[in-house]
């Protein structure tokens, strides 16, 4: 855990300071009079179930080395997430859905006005064990309830749940874009999935995202991780002006 929250908030800096626009030789250009960047995070954490660790904050830097407060609120949100219990990757999709779209009003969240290139960034260091739950809240934007799956190993509950929720997220247009779902398996290796018939298989974790899920990057170690991140900033840069990021 300690790698990944590192990596997350090496992340967040590097997307704090994409904000300042800076000429051909790297020098910051005056930004007075200008409209103001945008660069949206949120932090959600998930185990048995999911809850939102910081809502939508504005990370854009104006200067270099001046974080602003929403940095400085996300990292604390980072440095919350804990280890421990299921591995809920449905419910941790569903909160971060409910953050972009309103589940009151089904509408694009107001605070992702003028923001066409939204992406989500999953992490798991496991298989999914549990999902969520019929009689839980799927509404819900601060937190979702989970329930046991395979608990040890995944269900056919736990993980379909999981790969029909990816793909509501990546067939969801937000003013005028599709939202992108990029995954990084941290360190999953092989874990035991179950067919429908009850027979249990193993199979490999980043193997099940990539083909079910999205994009997916593997690490193993702090550096991987910082590769990963690095890696899908290069591609939210290609995306758009203003950015979104949960």
């Amino acid at each position: 855990m300690s790698a990944a929250k590192t990596a997350a908030k090496n992340f967040t800096e590097m997307f704090a300071k994409s904000a300042i626009l800076k000429d051909e030789n790297g020098n910051p250009v005056d930004m007075t009079g200008l409209p103001p960047s945008k660069r949206m995070v949120s932090v959600i954490g998930f185990s048995d179930g999911a809850s939102r660790k910081a809502e939508w904050q504005n990370v854009a830097r104006a200067q270099e080395g001046i974080p602003v407060n929403a940095e400085n609120t996300i990292n604390v949100a980072i440095n919350s997430l804990s280890t421990g219990g299921g591995t809920n990757i449905e419910g941790a999709l569903q909160l971060a859905y409910n953050q972009i779209i309103d589940p009151t009003t089904k509408h694009v969240n107001p605070a992702l006005k003028g923001i066409n290139n939204v992406t989500v960034i999953l992490l798991t260091d496991g298989c999914p064990t549990y999902h969520v739950g019929e009689k839980a809240d799927r509404d819900g934007v601060e937190s979702i309830a989970g329930t046991s799956g395979g608990g040890s190993f995944a269900k056919p509950a736990d993980y379909q749940s999981a790969e029909r929720m990816a793909g509501t997220i990546k067939g969801t247009d937000v003013n005028g874009a599709l939202i992108s779902l990029k995954c990084i398996a941290f360190a999953t290796g092989t874990a035991e999935f179950e067919d429908e018939d009850g027979d249990k298989y193993n199979q490999n974790v980043r193997t099940w995202m990539s083909t079910k899920l999205g994009t997916t990057y593997s690490a193993n170690n702090l550096t991987e991780l910082l590769g990963n991140f690095t890696e899908i900033l290069k591609t939210i840069k290609l995306g758009a002006e203003a950015w979104y990021v949960t």
